[in-house]
């Protein structure tokens, strides 16, 4: 099971309309549009402030005005482990043919023949597929004095040239390489050389994120950034903190990442993620906000499932959820924060 639960801002943790945290049990259909809370599993809220838990298992909710209550499966809190992510804007994309700092991937050219064309494809993955001009290539034709510069500034002054292009061009360290760098934040590209820069030139293809125009490289698991940034993980109780290298350039918490995570996970609103005429005629209105950003919580843990083999408990039903607040809506992260550490 995968779920989203995606609050409004200004919607403050386990609140009603009327601005009061909500009484009683069994009372999470009162929550206002858009608040977001978390229950114990006899129903109770679990108050922010004071977060004492007292069951096994717990759920979150969210406030709806129209549909009612959405809610998670049931929590196994002794399973529980979680992730959370501040926002972090989109970088551009960018992309090596040359160097990456391993001996023997060095761009290098073999004797220039006259006639030879050297070239790169482009493609900005960015448009629909059927759209032709989201592949452009970019060739140069070898005449008889040129050198692996000569050809290597060629090529980057014709991508350069192009008024539509996606990405920018430029040769690193005299001929080690061309780096491509993205001209929008958070907008996906491919380069690839072709004709006989493909099938001569030697060098490695890597890519990355960073920031447009930065030219200073470092490889991390094979592959390149200009500049890498570390994001630390919340603490769980038991648990160390995490530091994690974020690598997408599309950013975390960023509109479009969450619209993005929303259609993947919506299975419970009917979507199994393969094209239906009804995905078509019927769709449920998306709770994301555009241009809003987003702290994020990945929540997962596991929870027992019947066996259809033997007719026991089996507990390897890997469960996630995922949690989207507003990430001006300092209260209701701290509220998430103080009840994550608490289970």
């Amino acid at each position: 099971m995968r779920k989203l639960l995606i609050s409004l801002s200004g919607a403050e943790y386990g609140q009603t309309s009327a601005g009061a945290l909500i009484a009683g049990a069994w009372v999470g259909d009162t929550l206002d549009e858009g608040a977001i809370a978390c229950f114990e599993s006899d129903g109770t809220l679990i108050d922010p402030a004071i977060p004492v838990v007292s069951t096994s298992e717990v759920y979150f909710g969210l406030g709806r005005t129209t549909y009612g209550l959405l809610t998670s499966n049931l929590i196994d809190r002794t399973t529980l482990s979680y992730n959370k992510y501040a926002y972090l804007a989109p970088r551009a994309k960018i992309m090596l043919h040359g160097d990456d700092g391993t001996t023997g991937n060095e761009l290098a050219f073999p004797t220039i023949v006259a006639g030879q064309v050297y070239g790169y494809m482009v493609v900005d993955n960015s448009q629909p597929i059927e759209k032709t001009s989201r592949l452009k290539t970019y060739s140069v034709t070898a005449v008889t004095g040129d050198t692996s510069t000569t050809i290597l500034t060629k090529l980057v002054a014709a991508i350069n040239a192009d008024t539509a292009r996606v990405c920018n061009a430029s040769i690193v360290n005299v001929n080690d390489g061309v780096l491509f760098t993205g001209i929008t934040a958070g907008v996906d590209f491919k380069a690839t050389p072709f004709a006989d820069m493909k099938t001569l030139v030697s060098g490695m293809l890597v890519e990355g994120n960073g920031t447009a125009g930065a030219c200073t490289s470092a490889i991390i698991d094979g592959v390149f950034y200009s500049a890498s940034t570390t994001v630390t993980l919340a603490t769980k109780y038991g648990h160390s903190p995490v530091l994690l290298v974020q690598s997408g350039y599309v950013g975390e918490g960023t509109s479009t990442a969450i619209a993005a995570t929303e259609k993947d996970y919506s299975t419970t609103q009917g979507n199994i993620n393969a094209w239906r005429m009804i995905n078509e005629l019927w769709k449920v209105t998306s709770r994301v906000v555009a241009g809003q950003t987003y702290t994020c919580y990945v929540i997962e843990w596991v929870a027992s499932k019947q066996s259809v083999n033997i007719g026991q408990l089996d507990g390897n039903a890997k469960q996630t959820l995922v949690l989207a607040i507003p990430s001006g809506d300092a209260a209701a992260i701290l509220a998430i924060d103080n009840i994550l550490a608490a289970l």
